[in-house]
Formats: structure tokens, sequence, C-alpha cells
């Protein structure tokens, strides 16, 4: 079984790949070749299809394998490359000695075979497409057994083609401890080195079924073991040596001001996953109560509203948003007065979820943790209550967003408007009135969601990345998956499956015209924009649309199904969980 596995795991690699070489095949005259009946085969492709699938699936090859009894009758130099290639590539028919063909019988006698071509029915320049690829189980003497498939991957399906790719491409994204992290972490891959807090998040989540579950909680542990505990302060990003720079320009020297609140949710995901234990953070539980005790006290907490606030657009994840007029500091329009003024759903959102998130490990730990659970729970109730009363808009349809300082409210539209259903935030009206906003078309584009408004007079897909990655209208994976799983929760499925199918098809293309993700994907043209070899939370579109249709939410903040002290899976299940060479 594990063989199988590691089969299908390396054939993955290669899908891609053929997934930009996908032509148009031509069946050729039917002959004979020894004890063989064939078809030849015309196809401009299949030379690059059979190298991307040796390359990816050799080292799983038996060595010194039997050289086949029609070998030795070839000439040379044929015959002795062909020898070669049996006991290093497991096949005589590889790379040069490769010619496309169909066998379609045999038989021990040449002759037979031979009179039984001469006598077939059949008319060459059949045309097809090749669509599927599979690897399939052999009889006896080579040819491939009808419905013995050990797997088939379908090259025109895009969740399909976005899932080969996450599941070939995801160990790049770990790292094992390293100078000031100290546990295992995960990275976005691309041009960024960093453990970033909302990414490890997304990323660890969705390639859990991939070997990340010890990544993602060594990642929270990182987060945690940096924390002030005095402050409960910590930057957005982290690295293995310090000064921590969380930036792709390599001129900056800047790190986001604080981590989003999402550590806590993050190491709950990683803790309910098959293999996790709550136990294990357990010593983080000081940390815990800093970083929520730095949300709740001015001035991060405004005294007048009650509501949270970014320091700035940046440190918010959507780094040039449109709810501020300025972005941060990297700006010369930047004043310090700006700080700390921008209340919005968003922030209001992930306090919720971490909340809930810190009542489960107390409920999970037990004891005099008990009574901080409770705690919890009334400060999620609380926060919702507070994102209501000071944030909603019913003739928005919409939270809208609230400067503190001017006392103005922030109307600009933006994905921000779908993070209270994914955090289950909201009344079924209040559902139904944000669903209609975001399937607008100002918002819903042909790849997805737009991350701003098309109406919004700052709108634009310009490509971008320094300093800051384009949130004023391009489309984001993580964004589109917390809309999508959000509307899923609240009723409006067949918009979240619509929005996931248009976002997951732009990832889909990517990899057809460039075999790599970016960061973004323009809502106009649908262009990949920056950071080419982008992971992080495109590794989302991987089961976006098979959780949906399943009613599954891979971020739900629920009890632990599992008893404590679970084990990692078990040998047998681990197979796709080595990293390849």
């Amino acid at each position: 079984q594990c063989r199988s596995d590691a089969l299908v795991s390396a054939l993955r690699s290669a899908v891609v790949q053929l997934a930009t070489q996908r032509c148009r095949v031509t069946l050729g005259r039917a002959y004979a070749a020894g004890k063989f009946a064939m078809l030849s085969v015309s196809a401009p492709c299949a030379r690059v299809a059979s190298d991307a699938v040796v390359n990816a699936t050799h080292r799983l090859a038996a060595p010194n394998q039997s050289v086949p009894e029609w070998v030795y009758a070839l000439p040379e130099p044929a015959r002795s490359e062909k020898i070669a290639d049996v006991r290093r590539f497991g096949s005589p028919n590889v790379f040069d000695q490769f010619r496309a063909h169909v066998s379609v019988g045999w038989a021990s006698d040449e002759s037979s075979v031979a009179s039984a071509v001469a006598q077939l029915a059949y008319e060459p320049g059949a045309t097809f497409r090749a669509d599927v690829v599979a690897v399939g189980s052999t009889g006896a003497h080579g040819t491939v057994l009808r419905g013995r498939d050990i797997a088939r991957f379908n090259l025109t399906d895009d969740a399909e083609l976005c899932a080969a790719h996450t599941a070939a491409r995801a160990h790049e994204t770990w790292r094992e401890p390293s100078g000031e992290l100290r546990f295992p972490y995960l990275v976005p891959s691309g041009p960024y080195s960093q453990l970033w807090d909302w990414d490890a998040v997304f990323l660890g989540v969705a390639t859990l079924a991939h070997g990340s579950r010890p990544y993602l909680e060594g990642s929270m542990a990182n987060f945690f073991a940096a924390v002030n505990r005095s402050t409960g302060s910590v930057t957005g990003c982290l690295t293995a040596s310090l000064p921590t720079v969380c930036s792709s320009d390599p001129s900056a020297r800047d790190a986001l001001v604080h981590a989003k609140p999402v550590l806590i949710q993050g190491a709950w995901l990683a803790s309910a996953a098959p293999g996790g234990d709550p136990g294990r953070f357990e010593r983080h539980a000081p940390a815990m109560a800093a970083l929520l005790a730095f949300w709740d006290r001015p001035p991060r907490r405004d005294p007048a509203t009650g509501l949270r606030v970014w320091h700035d657009q940046l440190e918010s994840g959507a780094d040039n948003g449109v709810l501020s007029r300025c972005p941060s500091a990297r700006s010369n329009c930047w004043s310090d007065s700006q700080a700390l003024t921008l209340g919005s759903a968003d922030v209001m959102a992930l306090l919720i979820r971490e909340h809930t998130a810190a009542a489960l490990f107390r409920e999970h730990w037990g004891g005099a943790h008990r009574t901080a659970a409770a705690a919890h729970r009334a400060a999620a109730a609380n926060l919702t209550a507070t994102l209501h009363a000071r944030l909603w808009r019913q003739d928005l349809g919409h939270h809208a967003a609230w400067n503190t300082s001017s006392r103005e409210w922030i109307e600009a539209r933006t994905y921000v408007m779908a993070l209270p259903l994914w955090a289950g935030a909201v009344n079924a009206s209040q559902a139904d009135a944000i669903a209609a906003s975001l399937a607008g078309p100002d918002m819903l584009s042909a790849v997805g969601l737009r991350s701003a408004s098309s109406s919004d007079p700052r709108y634009s897909n310009a490509d971008t990345i320094v300093p800051y990655s384009n949130w004023r209208g391009p489309m984001w994976l993580n964004a589109n998956a917390l809309a999508c799983y959000g509307l899923a929760k609240y009723g409006h499925t067949a918009l979240a499956l619509e929005i996931a199918s248009r976002a997951v098809a732009a990832l889909a293309a990517d990899l057809r015209r460039s075999r790599a993700w970016h960061e973004a994907y323009s809502t106009e043209s649908g262009a990949a924009l920056a950071a080419p070899g982008f992971l992080s939370w495109d590794t989302l579109s991987a089961e976006l649309l098979s959780s949906l249709r399943r009613g599954v939410d891979p971020f739900a903040l629920a009890a632990r199904a599992e008893p404590r002290g679970s084990t990692e899976p078990p040998e047998s299940r681990r197979c796709d969980f080595v990293k390849p060479p």
C-alpha cells in the first residue's frame, strides 16, 4: 500500500506539467512487433509527458529488474541502451527510447500475431485529446488491465489540478527549528521565507492531509514563545534571526506592529486534528491570556465604542486596503495621528474566534481553567454584540468600518464584509443582506470576489508587491475561501460554490499557464499578480469545492472529537507524509 501511495504522490508532481502539455493524439496504423499487436500513435507531447512521469516516479522502481527477452534481439547500440534503462528506470522505453504506442494484444506465437493484425478491421486516423492521466496495473505481458487503475488525474478538472499541485508542493513550506524559531514552522514559499501569522493558519489547515499538522502546531508555538507576557505584544511575522523584518522588500527593516488575532484558533485547529493534543499547549496558556488582554485594553480597545482597532491597514493583512486613507508608515501620507483609529469587522470577527478557541482549550484542560473558559465565552458574546451595535449598517447591507478618532463612518465595500459570516457572528437576516452585497457586480468578478469594490475610486488591479501587495481590487484566495465557508454556514451554498468555482478556475489557469501560483489575481483579466511560486493560502483551493459540497468547514471551532493523547497517524497511513527527495 505504501508503494502505491508513494507512486500516486510522486505522479502528482507531474500532473501540473502534463496539464500544460495537453495535446491531440492520433491513432495510426496497426502493426505486429514480435509477440505484441500495437497501434502507432502520433502525439507531439507524448515524449514530454513520458519524461515528466519517469522523472517523477523512477526512484520508486525496483532496481535491476529482469530485461524483457525481446530486448536481447535488438541490434546495438539500442540493445545496450535499453538494458541500461531497465536496470536504472525499470523500463526499456524511457527518454530517448520512448515511442508512443498502444499495446492491444499479445500471443506466444509471433506468426499468429502478424496474421491477426493483417485481418484487423481497423481504420487509422482517430483523433482525441488526452484529458486523463492514469496509472494502472499490468498483466502478465505488460499490457494495462481494464478497470485496475491505481489512480486517475483529470487534467480538465480545475479542483483536481489544484489538489495535485498542493499535494506535490506542500512539503516545500515546511521548515525545521532554526535560530529564534525553536519549533517546526511553515513559510508561504515564493519570495517569502518568514513565518507569518495568518499564512501559517490557512496553509497549515489546507495541507493537514499532507502532513502539515506538526508544522502548524510548531508555528503557533513559535508565536506564543515570542509573546511578551507583560504586554501581550508579538510581531505579525517571525524570523530565525533578529531583528525581525516583515517585508518582501530587501531594503525594508520594519516588522508588522502586531500579529493578527488568529494564533489561538490556529493552535486549536492543530490540536483538534488527528495526531494533535491540546494538552501540549497548556504551557502556553499565559501567552494566550496576554495576547487576548492586549486587545482588551486601550489603545487597542476604543473606550468610547468598545471596538478593537488595528494599528494600521497593513497590520490587518490587507496591506493597502481601502478602509484607511493611508495604509501605514511605509507611505508618505502617514502620520502618527492615524495609528490605532481603524475599527473594522475583521478584527472583531477574528477576536470572536480567538475567544472561542481559548474557551475550547480551557474546557479541554479542565479544573481551574473552567472559570476562564466561561469568561472567554462571555467575551465572544460581548464582542459580537459590540460588532453589531457599532458597525452594522442595515442601509448598506453589511458592517461598515469606523474611524475612532474622527468619529466618521468608513463605508467602503471590501471582502471584510464576509468575515462576520465566517465567524458565525450574524443572524439570518444579516447573513442574507451580506450575501446580497457580496453577489453584487462590483464585488463578484469572473475570477471570484474582489478585495475591494470596483466602484471604489481607488480600485486597481496593479501588479505590485513593494511596498504593499495590492488589496484594492485583485482576487485573494484566502478572502474568497473564508467568504465561501461563511456563506455556506448560513445556507447560501449556491453562491459559495459559484464564488469558489471561479476562484479555483483562476488558480488552475495559472498552473496551466505557468506551472505555479501567484499571491493574487486580476479581477479584470484573470492575470496572475505578484509572488510567483506562492503556496500559502492558495493551497485552500485544493479542497474548497469538495468541502463546500460535503458541508465541511475545515476552520470550524468545535470540541475535539478524538480522545486526549491520541498519536500521529500510524505508519500505514503516513506514506504521503514523506518528503519527496
